[in-house]
């Protein structure tokens, strides 16, 4: 009975664990009937084997994403370039002392320069084609590719001279726009800085679709774009600078208004210091450089702190001492971004005839407004006047018979005082100091 009593206690043990196993697969085999009964509708996978250019091209190349574009707090396609490093920022809202159009120069555009070898260096496609240049540079404006139709830009990053040409130099920007979109993209974008200026806005409209079951696509995009101006004035930093006697930041090159610029003839150093009684004893004022005018029509020098000027150098914001003593007048209208205004119309489409015949067309129109505002700068240097001197005769004083013209005589229309015949001489017609 002992022998057996063990035998006994595993055999109920093993039917207990039997019982436990037979008790898991039945509801194994339950839950797999409940699975088989939902239908599987999606599967996503995520990872590193997404299908990418710069995974697989010989060449260095960097894709950006239209996420890196949303994302971004500025809607300048080429300031969210600007912060990679194979670009050198050249033509952006930022430069804003550009304001004369020529043949190589267009003021108002963007641009991108690839490792500051140019823009003119730097092939832009748009979709793998080369996009319409805005001067004889051959460069093309970044404000007239729809951002709001983009997808991606590739970055050729390592020169691809040998295969473009030598606008290519530098490397190969290709802005990739949306293919095969279909429906409807409506977006309102917005931003603006700490400070309340330069507000960004953007609205646009995408519609897509397909044509012949997918064999072809058409896009039609509209897109209007304002961006607001941020003026120096408005920064704490730069209006410190204005009152700073120990930067020369926030100037002019020159005092705005009239001035007598002394040619070969100046005044004597005498007659000079006579017109400056305020000067400090022993000092000579310069007699060759700019005699300008008070709103008084008295004359101040920018020597010496301003020698002679009457107005509120202290209080006024437009007048500043430089380090070297000089008086000189701070500019006001200095901008850090020009505003904008821009309407687009684009139009994308293709049709796939066979394996081999594909048509494709383009067409893009765009209208930018930009404004620019250069400091101001003197008119000087392109004109001179010639005043007769001496006993010689002025020859339009005098008549024919001889007499001298009733406009030349004591309380004519010259106010001068000319004899009564023979005419004025040169010193009395133009009657000035010696």
């Amino acid at each position: 009975m002992k022998a057996t009593q063990p035998q006994h206690r595993a055999n109920k043990l093993h039917l207990g664990i039997v019982t436990a196993v037979l008790s898991v697969i039945n509801m194994g085999y339950a839950e797999l009937a409940l699975a088989q009964k939902d239908t599987l509708e999606e599967v996503v996978i995520t990872g590193s084997r997404i299908v990418r250019r710069d995974l697989e091209s010989a060449s260095p190349i960097v894709t950006v994403g239209s996420t890196n574009f949303e994302e971004s707090s500025t809607l300048a396609v080429e300031s969210v370039l600007n912060q990679l490093p194979q670009f050198v920022p050249t033509n952006t809202q930022f430069n804003t002392s550009d304001v004369f159009p020529t043949a190589t120069s267009t003021p108002g555009i963007s641009t991108v320069n690839m490792r500051g070898l140019g823009s003119n260096r730097t092939l832009v496609l748009i979709d793998g084609r080369r996009g319409q240049p805005v001067n004889s540079t051959l460069v093309i404006d970044t404000n007239s590719i729809p951002s709001s139709a983009l997808e991606s830009v590739e970055i050729i990053s390592g020169g691809a001279s040998a295969t473009y040409g030598a606008d290519a130099l530098g490397g190969v920007t290709n802005f990739k726009l949306r293919n095969k979109f279909e429906g409807m993209d409506l977006q309102f974008r917005t931003g603006v800085t700490e400070k309340g200026d330069g507000k960004e806005e953007r609205i646009s409209m995408l519609l897509g679709s397909s044509l012949s079951d997918g064999r072809g696509n058409a896009m039609l995009g509209v897109e209007w774009t304002k961006r607001g101006e941020v003026l120096g004035i408005d920064r704490d930093f730069y209006t410190q600078a204005l009152k700073d006697p120990n930067t020369n930041s926030g100037t002019n090159g020159r005092m705005n208004g009239f001035a007598y610029e002394p040619g070969t003839n100046r005044p004597s150093q005498a007659v000079t210091n006579s017109l400056y009684p305020e000067r400090p004893a022993g000092y000579n004022v310069p007699n060759s450089t700019n005699f300008l005018f008070n709103t008084d029509s008295t004359l101040y020098k920018q020597e010496l702190k301003g020698l002679g000027f009457n107005g509120d150098i202290v209080n006024d914001i437009n007048y500043k001492i430089r380090p070297d003593g000089t008086l000189i007048q701070n500019n006001l209208d200095l901008r850090y971004s020009s505003p904008m205004d821009r309407y687009s119309v684009f139009g994308k489409a293709n049709y796939k005839f066979s394996d081999s015949v594909e048509a494709y067309s383009l067409i893009n129109f765009v209208s930018t407004t930009n404004s620019q505002v250069l400091q101001p700068s003197g008119a000087v240097g392109g004109f001179g006047a010639t005043i007769p001197y001496g006993n010689g005769l002025y020859g339009p004083s005098r008549a024919a018979n001889g007499s001298t013209l009733p406009e030349y005589l004591s309380g004519g229309a010259y106010g001068l005082n000319c004899p009564a015949t023979g005419g004025c001489t040169n010193s009395q017609a133009f009657p000035v100091p010696a």
